[in-house]
């Protein structure tokens, strides 16, 4: 990348700026259960409230005392509080940025899954599971197999448990495409650079309302002079096309998350289309649920989605994409590493067995070896013993929910390369460059971004790829993945001195195939002396390669316009055409400036 100003204190890691706020306002013991137990306790100076996470447990004081804005139960012998900390709550406060990952999410795990798949359930309930290829390639790098073959016996494995139908994310991500080139050549012929400013403090209320904040003085004598935020609710219908040079992608929940809290003046540049699990949980249950054949359309729809990364935990239970009459697009995220967990019990857990290594180069820390996901060989023995689904599905909600070519033997994807986290950026650049300039980039070799400091920050510009023989043509393009390179471009942007006319973003170094959520080489059978084993660097980028290999592997080209299902949705009688009223009240969303801390609740504050 281009530029002169090198940061020093970027980081992947970004820490809490402040503790979170649900502990800090936690009630008083007010019980004579809660208090009789000492008079430490009775003083409130001794409460402490346990916040669980992925890799240990971490206490909180308790500073201040405050209105009771979470749920709380007794702990043992009374003598403690334990705050169970919701997907909302989490969504709600501005105290993390981005530790959304290490948040140990009770109500979104594989046995709620289980739980629905029980019979009594499943009589009035109809279960769609979307697999994401990113998930898909993880777990076919694995086992050895190509991920066409992987996804139809997945798919297998999870019907005979009880499921309606399985789907795949790629199709939801055609969906995406279209509207995303539809917004992004608004943009950029309508388009203008502003001033970096902060938009109005909002919550969700729902997928049409939102409360507006606005700051009050406090008259109150123990806070006299201290601002505070009074919201008001308000109906705000379909989301409005932002007109603001860059368009920053919006894929990416972890970013979403980050720029919320934390870079709320970056919130007008994003794209306001939904991601490819939102947009298939939404047409779903909002357009082929209703439209359905009898018996699928009497009964409630209960949407998973397998993906690689926990923040799409999060992305789901936002309360911008709960409707009114149809609930939750996504009812139920799950990891790649608790869709193995699934398959590993259903296949019979074994005892963990030794994996090959991946080649002969793979070093790993001393004390530690390279192990395999516990019972691989059963989960593998489980799958082939399972003839595969049938690539065309049982009915059209499959046909139009899957992306395999004619044969079955390939997925189409509209690019062949550059697309682990969605092709955002190489299908885009392309299709502007066709449309704006003439240029036919389809058929040639693939693109060759230059890499800035490291492979994750890299742009490409039409003059480098297409030299003009006239003036020069303006159109560039760039990719930052990891908050490290995001925090650097935003800088450029918020300085005025980004000439870049769309970012694919990305929290995870390397995208969505190196999501927190994927299969890693030391995970280990759960509660053994294995679990957790770290991962050393070369053995991480090694097992990104073979996922990158196996995703871009059996794919042939097809454009998004081809796409049966992006047919079907863009017909007349349904939403007629990209960037409609219907479209945007269907496929886009909007973000949040999320109220500050200090804000909403000063006297709890903790620095």
């Amino acid at each position: 990348m281009s530029g002169s100003v090198f940061l020093s204190n970027l980081d992947d890691f970004i820490a809490p700026s402040q503790a979170c706020v649900n502990p800090l306002v936690s009630a008083k013991l007010e019980s004579s259960a809660d208090t009789g137990s000492s008079s430490a306790n009775a003083s409130g100076k001794d409460k402490r409230v346990t916040l669980s996470n992925d890799f240990s447990k971490t206490e909180f004081d308790e500073v201040a005392v405050q209105p009771n804005l979470i749920r709380t139960t007794v702990g043992t012998g009374g003598a403690k509080k334990v705050a169970s900390v919701s997907l909302n709550d989490c969504l709600a406060c501005s105290g993390c940025v981005t530790s959304a990952e290490t948040m140990l999410i009770q109500e979104q795990s594989y046995e709620k899954l289980l739980y629905k798949l029980n019979p009594i359930t499943l009589e009035n309930t109809s279960i769609v599971v979307t697999i994401s290829p990113n998930s898909k390639a993880s777990i076919a790098s694995f086992l050895g197999m190509n991920s066409v073959e992987c996804f139809l016996r997945i798919a297998a494995a999870l019907k005979s448990l009880g499921v309606t139908y399985v789907l795949d994310a790629s199709s939801g991500g055609d969906v995406a495409l279209v509207e995303a080139r539809e917004e992004f050549m608004k943009r950029y012929s309508e388009g203008q650079k502003k001033e970096w400013l902060k938009p109005p403090t909002t919550t969700a209320i729902s997928a049409t309302s939102i409360n507006k904040f606005q700051v009050h003085a406090n008259t109150d004598d123990a806070a006299i002079g201290t601002p505070s935020l009074q919201s008001v609710a308000e109906d705000v219908g379909s989301p409005v096309l932002q007109t603001q040079l860059p368009v920053l992608s919006a894929h990416c929940p972890g970013w979403i998350c980050y720029a919320e809290k934390s870079q709320p003046q970056a919130l007008p540049y994003i794209s306001t289309v939904k991601s490819a699990q939102q947009i298939l949980g939404a047409v779903v249950k909002k357009l082929l649920h209703p439209s359905s054949e009898e018996t699928f359309a009497k009964k409630e729809v209960y949407f998973v989605s397998i993906q690689p990364c926990f923040d799409k935990k999060l992305e789901s239970s936002r309360l911008d994409f709960v409707h009114e009459g149809t609930g939750a697009e996504v009812d139920l995220v799950l990891s790649t590493t608790e869709l193995w967990r699934l398959l590993e019990e259903q296949a019979g857990t074994v005892a963990a067995t030794k994996r090959p290594k991946l080649s002969e180069t793979i070093t790993l820390e001393e004390g530690e070896e390279a192990i395999d996901p516990a019972g691989s060989a059963s989960v593998l023995e489980y799958l082939m013993s399972l003839a595969p689904d049938a690539h065309e599905g049982v009915d059209l909600i499959e046909q139009l929910g899957r992306s395999f070519s004619a044969a079955g033997d390939a997925f189409v994807a509209a690019t062949d390369s550059n697309s682990g986290s969605g092709g955002y950026a190489e299908y885009l650049f392309k299709y502007a460059a066709e449309k704006l300039y003439q240029v036919d980039l389809w058929n040639g070799p693939a693109l060759q971004y230059k890499e800035g400091r490291n492979p994750d920050l890299a742009e490409i510009d039409i003059n480098t790829v297409a030299p003009a023989s006239t003036a020069p043509r303006k159109l560039k393009f760039a990719r930052a993945y990891g908050f490290r390179n995001i925090q650097s471009i935003l800088m450029k942007v918020r300085r005025g001195n980004c000439d870049i006319d769309f970012i694919e973003i990305m929290a995870c170094p390397s995208g969505c195939n190196n999501g927190g959520g994927q299969v890693r080489q030391s995970q280990g059978a759960e509660g053994s002396s294995t679990e957790g084993l770290r991962e050393t660097p070369s053995a991480s980028r090694e097992r990104v390669a073979l996922v990158e290999s196996v995703f871009h592997a059996h794919t042939v080209l097809r454009k998004p316009d081809d796409s049966p299902l992006v047919q079907y949705l863009y017909a007349s009688e349904r939403l007629g055409a990209p960037l409609s009223d219907a479209a945007r009240a269907l496929l886009h969303t909007r973000y949040h400036a999320v109220p500050k801390l200090d804000v909403i609740a000063p006297l709890a504050a903790k620095w």
